[in-house]
């Protein structure tokens, strides 16, 4: 099952430490908009070749641009098993409005 997490929720948590493995999952060239730093990039496309090195029952939240991506993401994180996933809800450029307004939207 996916969870929808806010910008401001996931910011809150990162600020307590909280270990949250986070993947971006936009494309290459997107990363010139910004990125938040600790998370891992995987695009998209390549995720279903990645999915075997990541820890299914660590909690996970999937980054886009606006969320969309990111959905379809943890659904297949969910469908391989995982039981701890979050679509970041309005993505980087939600990111980018309510926590680092120095990042651009795009």
């Amino acid at each position: 099952m996916v969870t929808e997490l806010s910008v401001t929720d996931l910011a809150s948590r990162l600020e307590k430490g909280e270990h949250l493995v986070l993947i971006d999952v936009r494309e290459s060239h997107e990363l010139l908009y910004g990125q938040i730093a600790t998370s891992t990039h995987i695009p998209l496309n390549d995720l279903n070749l990645e999915l075997d090195s990541l820890n299914p029952n660590q909690a996970t939240v999937f980054i886009c641009r606006s969320g969309g991506r990111s959905h379809q993401a943890a659904v297949l994180a969910s469908e391989y098993g995982f039981s701890d996933t979050y679509n970041l809800t309005g993505g980087m450029n939600q990111w980018a409005i309510d926590v680092d307004p120095d990042m651009d939207v795009y």
